[in-house]
């Protein structure tokens, strides 16, 4: 099979290893032929690049022709250390293909690692399968559900850095693609499922959360449903970490729309001028991500100048040098903190988050 990867592959299926062996035998008119035959395929390599990166692998795979008909049984396949079961058949219209049908079901408590990327929305971790695929008229079908186990969920922004949620939305579907596509999955919520909403907040999914995704790019259309309820996480604003105590995000976005609605309470720990504690927390009630524009509050009470002014040394990172003039030097140091501390010791916080 090695030596034919080059004819077989492509972005949705790529081949790696395997040997084929059986017998064909081909009757009828040329124009119309009949097809029987069994082939066995072992040691046989494969995956998804686009979906599945890791390699799937199965030790024998039964192929049977019958007339105009492709049938592959129900056969193991290993992904890591999961496994999936897939079954597929092949119909024929002479000797092209007039459609495949395909059910995938995985049997292990462990998902097999997926990477999904669909617009402003990329899905990267382990799911559990339970699905079905039909592909006819140049046109693929996918339904059921998909269980994540240890993902994350990252809705990016349209511009990939900026926070103009509500810009205007590029092209609706993924970049021209050889076949329409008409997905429709209800993402049920396991365990360590992060979500992720660039700039402004990460936080941990509660388990058996039910999130709906739909998409037609004949149609143009997409999209993705859901109610998701946070636990623990943190919320990103004005340079700041603020942990998050209580967290609801409100989807219902198309390609029309990418704004969705927030519903948060965080809070960070700072000392005021006499070293005494203050809880500083901020608050949105229902706020689309566009629009995001917490209330800040303290405890003990502060006026919002006070609170501003704790926060800014922070922020500044004490940018005044001795004579009380602003030093670019100072700011620079403090903007370098804050990148330390998203990009190195937030891995330090998930590991030690999944510990506990």
């Amino acid at each position: 099979m090695s030596q034919l990867s080059s004819l077989i592959n492509s972005p949705f299926f790529a081949v790696y290893s395997g040997v084929l062996s059986g017998s064909l035998s081909i009757t009828g008119l040329g124009t119309d032929p009949d097809m029987d035959g069994l082939f066995t395929l072992s040691n046989f390599e494969c995956n998804l690049p686009d979906y599945i990166p890791d390699h799937m692998t199965a030790q024998k795979v039964l192929c049977t022709f019958n007339q105009n008909e492709i049938t592959i049984p129900q056969t193991e396949f290993q992904v890591k250390e999961s496994r999936l079961v897939a079954a597929i058949k092949v119909m024929l219209d002479r000797w092209t293909f007039s459609s495949v049908e395909a059910t995938l079901l995985t049997t292990t408590n462990k998902g097999i690692p997926v990477d999904i990327k669909v617009p402003l929305v990329r899905m990267k971790g382990n799911v559990g399968l339970d699905t079905s695929l039909v592909v006819a008229d140049n046109r693929l079908d996918v339904a059921g559900t998909i269980t994540l186990q240890d993902s994350e969920i990252t809705a990016m922004t349209r511009s990939g850095a900026s926070a103009d949620y509500s810009s205007s939305t590029p092209s609706s579907t993924t970049p021209s693609a050889p076949m329409d596509m008409h997905i429709a999955l209800k993402l049920l919520v396991d365990q360590k499922v992060k979500f992720v909403l660039n700039p402004i907040l990460q936080g941990l999914v509660a388990p058996q959360t039910p999130i709906e995704f739909t998409m037609d790019t004949t149609e143009g259309t997409w999209n993705l449903k859901g109610d998701i309820v946070l636990r623990g996480g943190e919320v990103t604003y004005l340079n700041r970490n603020f942990y998050l105590k209580e967290g609801r995000i409100v989807l219902n976005e198309t390609q029309d729309s990418f704004d969705p609605n927030l519903t948060i309470r965080a809070e960070t720990r700072e000392r005021d001028e006499n070293g005494e504690p203050v809880t500083i927390s901020i608050s949105a009630i229902r706020q689309n991500a566009s629009r995001f524009s917490p209330v800040l509050t303290a405890t003990p009470a502060k006026s919002e100048s006070e609170i501003y002014s704790l926060l800014g040394q922070i922020v500044t990172a004490d940018s005044t040098n001795q004579n009380g003039t602003f030093s670019i030097g100072n700011m620079l140091i403090a903007g370098l903190d804050y990148s330390v501390q998203v990009t190195l010791l937030r891995k330090g916080e998930d590991a030690l988050r999944d510990l506990c």
